[in-house]
């Protein structure tokens, strides 16, 4: 098949260095011009508007037009390499990985009405992204919204909400400093399903990160997007 693409490309080249053959300028000069001049008006705007049509199609459909080459068609076919991608392909083309917003480092006091905020915010944003179709659940509004919720003693009855059947599905997203006291970091939509409900690939899901890090760059917190590894395809 590659050597059949590599002739054709060949033979395109070669035809490229051809005057028109006598028989296109004999058509051209007989048929087609005096068609296109000695034509009504009407058939003449056709013509013209048909050309228009057919350059706005062809740009159009250009947007789906990808830069270089698959790294597949550089090698040939008996190619370890080639028989890596097919694998790599098969298994985690269509693997969902989870993407991770970690917030650390000082100033993350989330008792503070005003990070719960920015964070709110920042979830919020995030749905800017093609790529997502929804805000993440996160441990945060779920520990504000429940009885467990602890105005005076907010980490106290955030371990209690980590520990009750409600909170415990958020249990790995806070990394305690001092258990039940202050938190040194904690995780924001880990594989929620809404972040790759329309990332269909691998490429598309490498640019659902990229947008999440320029979403969260505007934001006033520190936050890390991470990616976690994708789940393999069962066969």
């Amino acid at each position: 098949m590659k050597q059949a693409n590599v002739a054709l490309r060949a033979a395109a080249v070669e035809s490229k260095k051809k005057p028109p053959s006598a028989a296109s300028r004999e058509m051209l000069r007989k048929h087609w011009a005096p068609f296109v001049t000695g034509s009504s008006l009407a058939v003449r705007v056709s013509i013209v508007l048909f050309c228009f049509a057919l350059c706005g199609a062809c740009v159009w459909k250009s947007k789906d037009l990808s830069l270089g080459l698959k790294i597949a068609d550089v090698f040939p076919d008996d190619s370890y390499v080639t028989e890596f991608i097919g694998a790599r392909s098969f298994y985690f083309e269509k693997a969902v990985f989870g993407s991770n917003l970690v917030t650390r480092g000082p100033g993350f006091n989330f008792e503070e009405s005003a990070t719960q905020a920015e964070t709110a915010a920042l979830l919020l944003a995030l749905t800017g992204s093609k790529y997502v179709t929804e805000a993440p659940t996160s441990w945060l509004s779920s520990y504000l919204g429940s009885s467990s919720h602890n105005a005076t003693d907010f980490y106290g009855g955030l371990n209690t909400f980590l520990s009750s059947d409600q909170g415990k599905q958020f249990i790995g997203d806070v990394n305690w400093k001092v258990h039940g006291v202050s938190i040194d970091s904690s995780r924001f939509g880990y594989r929620h399903p809404g972040w790759v409900g329309k990332a269909k690939n691998y490429r598309e899901q490498e640019l659902l990160v990229t947008d999440l890090r320029q979403i969260t760059q505007a934001s006033k917190l520190y936050v890390d997007v991470l990616r976690t590894p994708p789940q393999p395809r069962c066969v």
